[in-house]
């Protein structure tokens, strides 16, 4: 897989790259294809066989990291999704922020 140091704070390592995501964890593949299967037609109004995953990204967070860019958007897709692989009770401070209207909404985790 290919990665790139974005800061200090802030690593990403690119799993889509060359398939390897799909051939390293076909069971989870298999469960994200199927989900994008279950919210296509009725949900995000695209049938399946439009629907793809553009990619998988594994971001790596220390003390002071994080994705802070203004007007930052996942142009071309149609779903994104973000999941916290850590045990949240060992995480402490930060934050999860998505945006609506152009307002920033802070989730807790």
């Amino acid at each position: 897989a290919h990665h790139q140091v974005w800061t200090k704070n802030h690593i990403v390592l690119y799993l889509h790259k060359e398939d390897r995501f799909r051939r390293a964890h076909p069971i989870s593949w298999a469960l994200i294809r199927r989900g994008m299967a279950t919210l296509s037609d009725n949900r995000i109004g695209k049938p399946e066989s439009e629907l793809n995953v553009r990619c998988i990204e594994l971001h790596h967070y220390s003390p002071g990291g994080g994705l802070i860019t203004p007007g930052h958007r996942d142009n071309g897709s149609t779903l994104t999704m973000s999941i916290l692989l850590s045990d949240p009770a060992g995480v402490t401070g930060g934050d999860f922020v998505t945006y609506g209207e152009g307002m920033p909404m802070a989730h807790n985790m």
